[in-house]
């Protein structure tokens, strides 16, 4: 197969116009195409008068592949295997695998063990789709809130009400598996080529349920209004979960969790720490725009803070001999190097400021973050 990349089409073109514009591309005739299939459509706008797609096709030819590539002098054309998600070959444990939590996380593993013949259990403390639409419609109504069936809480997880944008920051080919079983579950057939995908929020929900629907089909479990309350463990191995549902306590054995709780669930976070799971923060980015007088706008995430950061290399990091500051997860990101951030344990001279402590070129430097909006300085 050969992916012809970065053809510009008007947005009113049609099928056979692309066939054509490939079958150009290639410098080939257009019955010589024997398969064809849009790979990838984004919209250049960057002249507002000149408004088109870039699209990428898939192609198999009649002849050679290889030797059209050569005779071409198309640079955007390739051979491109046919991508194919293959499961691991694995060692299928005699007890079920759990997996904790119903969001996106939770359901492809569950979807992914119960393809490989693995019949997982899920488990999760909020509702089914269909309920939980319903419990967050009053809350919106009524204002009477669900703690267990809520927008952070249920199938889907916290983006089951948003919009159904699907992004990612990778380039792992296993991207492609997640929109393939997406689209089969009943997402639009679009999101398999869009540039940004977009399911959209009422076909979400039923995509959600499909999902669910296929890891049951395939053996698999699904109990909703279950939490997990506790993990066994014996000799450093998980031998169970404690679970509190509808029915009361209940202990299911299992050697194998997968905890998919998503980012609200702050309860089982604590309740895992005191038991000793070791677990980190994620950590951020942060980089500095140049400023005036030896300060730097500070960016988070690739969007600016509104804060400065003041370099005070005075200032003292010790306090009767111990040094005073915690770990802060983050960067300051300069031009030519990433300077690991600490928070320190000292006060700031004002309510909105904080210290950071970090290290570049062998040194180490005191910085206050002032929370000002850049238009000021």
């Amino acid at each position: 197969m050969i992916r012809v990349c970065d053809l510009s089409m008007p947005l009113d073109y049609t099928e056979k116009d692309l066939r054509e514009a490939a079958a150009k591309a290639l410098n080939i005739p257009l019955n010589e195409i024997k398969a064809f299939s849009l790979a990838r459509r984004s919209i250049d706008a960057r002249k507002k008068d000149q408004v088109h797609f870039i699209c990428a096709v898939n192609l198999s030819l009649a002849g050679e592949e290889t030797a059209v590539l050569k005779r071409s002098r198309y640079k955007k054309a390739f051979l491109a295997p046919p991508y194919h998600y293959s499961l691991t070959n694995a060692f299928l444990p005699a007890l079920r695998p759990i997996v904790i939590g119903t969001g996106p996380a939770g359901l492809f593993a569950g979807l992914i063990l119960a393809q490989a013949g693995a019949r997982p259990i899920l488990i999760e403390r909020g509702r089914d789709v269909e309920r939980r639409s319903r419990d967050v419609e009053e809350f919106f109504l009524t204002g009477k809130l669900n703690p267990l069936s809520n927008v952070q809480f249920g199938e889907g997880g916290a983006g089951t009400f948003s919009d159904g944008k699907l992004n990612t920051g990778t380039k792992d080919a296993r991207a492609r598996k997640v929109l393939e079983e997406f689209a089969a579950a009943g997402a639009p057939e679009e999101i398999l080529f869009q540039a940004k995908p977009h399911i959209g929020t009422d076909r979400l929900r039923t995509t959600v349920k499909n999902l669910r629907r296929t890891i049951i089909a395939l053996g698999g479990e699904v109990r909703f209004e279950t939490q997990m309350t506790r993990l066994q463990i014996h000799g450093g191995k998980i031998t169970g979960v404690e679970l509190f549902g509808k029915k009361g306590t209940e202990v299911l054995e299992t050697s194998h969790v997968i905890l998919a709780v998503g980012h609200s669930a702050r309860d089982t976070f604590q309740a895992l720490l005191n038991q000793g799971v070791v677990m980190e923060q994620k950590p951020f980015s942060v980089r500095t725009v140049n400023g005036r007088a030896g300060r730097k706008f500070l960016w988070l995430n690739n969007r600016p803070t509104g804060a400065v950061l003041e370099i005070i290399p005075e200032q003292p990091f010790f306090e009767n001999g111990t040094v005073k500051r915690k770990f802060f997860h983050g960067l300051i990101q300069c031009k030519l190097q990433s300077l690991p951030v600490h928070r320190l344990g000292q006060p700031a001279r004002e309510k909105k400021d904080f210290w950071v402590f970090f290290t570049a070129g062998g040194g180490e430097y005191l910085g206050r973050i002032v929370q000002t909006a850049p238009s000021r300085l």
